[in-house]
C-alpha cells in the first residue's frame, strides 16, 4: 500500500507540475495543511486527488482521444475491493453468456446445412430460433462485460483486459445478428424450392460463424475464462 501511494504521489506531482492543476476541496492545499496538523492523510485521500486531477486535465479540450479512451470506465484510478467483488460477478455473467451464445450459433449452423431433410416447418424454424437465443445470450454479455468495465479502472489489468475484449465481443455479436439473418433467409429459400439460394445463405451463415471462431482464437489469448 505505501508503495502504491509513493507511486500515486509522484504521478500527482507530475500532473500538478506540468498543468498547475487546483482539485477543489481536494487541492494540494488540504493535504498540506493535513499534514502540518499532524493528521495521517489516508491513501484513499491521495488517491481520490489523484484521480480527480487526471480527469480534470483530460477533460481538457484537446485530449478528446483520451476522453474517448476512458469511455465507460470507473473515474477511480484505483479500484476498491467493493469494485473488484462487482466486476468479477459482471465478468463471470458475462462469460457464461458468451459461451452460451456463441456455442448456440457454432452448433445452430450445423442443424441448418439438414433443414433441407426435415420435415415439418416447425423442426426448420427452430434453427433460426436457435440462432435469435444465441445471438440474444451475445448481447447479453456485452451488457454484463460493459458493467464490469465500468467497476474497473484503466490503470489495473482487469481494466485493460475488458478494453481489449469488449471490441471483440461486439464483432461475434455482429456475426452472430448476420448469421441470424441467413438463416431466415435459408428457411425461405427452402420453402420456396429454391436450392440455389438456399445454398449461398447456407455459405453466408458458415462465413459469418466462421468470423466468429476467428475472433474467438483472440479472445482465448486475452483471457483464459474463454477456452
Amino acid at each position: 500500500m505505501k508503495l502504491l501511494a509513493l507511486k500515486y504521489c509522484i504521478l500527482i506531482g507530475a500532473i500538478l507540475t506540468s498543468a498547475g492543476l487546483v482539485a477543489g476541496p481536494l487541492g494540494p492545499e488540504k493535504i498540506v495543511t493535513t499534514t502540518a496538523e499532524g493528521e495521517q492523510v489516508s491513501a484513499d485521500l491521495i488517491y481520490q486527488f489523484g484521480s480527480d486531477a487526471f480527469y480534470k486535465e483530460v477533460s481538457k479540450p484537446g485530449n478528446e482521444y483520451m476522453q474517448s479512451s476512458l469511455e465507460g470506465y470507473s473515474r477511480d484510478l484505483v479500484v476498491s475491493d467493493t469494485q473488484n467483488r462487482v466486476f468479477q460477478n459482471q465478468w463471470d455473467l458475462g462469460i457464461t453468456a458468451f459461451k452460451s451464445g456463441y456455442h448456440g450459433c457454432t452448433e445452430a449452423f450445423f442443424q441448418l446445412a439438414m433443414v433441407p431433410e426435415m420435415r415439418s416447418n416447425a423442426e426448420k424454424t427452430a434453427v433460426c430460433t436457435k440462432f435469435r437465443i444465441a445471438h440474444e445470450n451475445l448481447l447479453k454479455s456485452q451488457d454484463y462485460f460493459t458493467s464490469a468495465k465500468s467497476s474497473t479502472a484503466p490503470t489495473v489489468s482487469t481494466g485493460f483486459t475488458i478494453g481489449l475484449v469488449l471490441p471483440k465481443i461486439d464483432q461475434i455479436a455482429r456475426s452472430g445478428q448476420n448469421a441470424e439473418i441467413s438463416c431466415m433467409k435459408a428457411i425461405l429459400a427452402d420453402r420456396d424450392n429454391d436450392s440455389r439460394a438456399f445454398q449461398n445463405e447456407l455459405e453466408a451463415t458458415g462465413q459469418a460463424v466462421h468470423e466468429m471462431k476467428r475472433v474467438y482464437a483472440e479472445l482465448k489469448v486475452l483471457s483464459n475464462d474463454f477456452d
